[in-house]
């Protein structure tokens, strides 16, 4: 359980703060702002992954273009390039019967947390990422991709740049894998939008800056 976490100073980083939500996971999480962007994630992205067979579902749901969106080709083309042998976009809502019991890897994608929470639950795609994680797999997280994965997705509505609840979402719960909210494209004027969602709250936020990441794996984290 990640719980309680303060990521105000990232060159403070207290490891005995930190207490996973699943000790006996077989598989990892990879929590980011920006995915793969960064050659340190990156590297530990090859490193996690080179012991499984190489199946990726890049999650499209968030992001209005789908696959036809840049990001969702660019990662396609990264992954094939990488020798992925199997890469394919999934969009829940086009797919309610998927299933990713195929896949290794799940790369959920950027966009709107709203449109990305509301399709996620007509697939109960909560279940599908346990199972990933039971068999090994690895998850990883981009931006709205990390934020489902805590308990309310509400702190995507804070900040200078906020998702737009234009859908009227109004079960904002998470999957709740990781028991503390997160807060992607950390920056220091991000951080009195997040102070005062904390105060209010009562409770501490995840942050992640665009070149950093949070792995959990094997009952550990690693700020990278």
């Amino acid at each position: 359980m990640i719980k309680g976490i303060l990521y105000a100073n990232l060159s403070i980083y207290d490891k005995d703060m930190i207490k996973p939500k699943h000790n006996k996971i077989k598989g990892a999480i990879l929590l980011t702002s920006t995915g793969l962007s960064s050659q340190n994630i990156k590297n530990k992205f090859n490193d996690l992954v080179k012991n499984l067979n190489k199946s990726i579902a890049i999650i499209t749901s968030a992001d209005e273009e789908k696959e036809r969106g840049y990001y969702a080709k660019l990662v396609y083309n990264e992954f094939l390039k990488i020798g992925f042998t199997k890469v394919d976009f999934v969009d829940f809502e086009n797919y309610i019967d998927v299933d990713l019991s195929a896949y290794n890897i799940f790369y959920v994608g950027c966009g709107s947390t709203f449109e990305l929470l509301k399709s996620a639950r007509l697939v109960d795609f909560k279940t599908s990422v346990k199972n990933l994680l039971d068999r090994g797999g690895v998850y990883i997280g981009v931006s709205a991709g990390s934020i489902i994965l805590g308990p309310s997705i509400a702190i995507a509505s804070i900040g200078d740049e906020p998702d737009i609840n234009d859908i009227n979402l109004e079960d904002l719960s998470g999957l709740n894998l990781v028991d503390s909210p997160i807060y992607p494209h950390y920056n220091k004027e991000s951080e009195i939008y997040i102070k005062e969602f904390e105060d209010i709250n009562q409770l501490k936020v995840i942050r992640i800056p665009n070149n950093q990441a949070l792995l959990i794996k094997d009952g550990k984290e690693e700020l990278i």
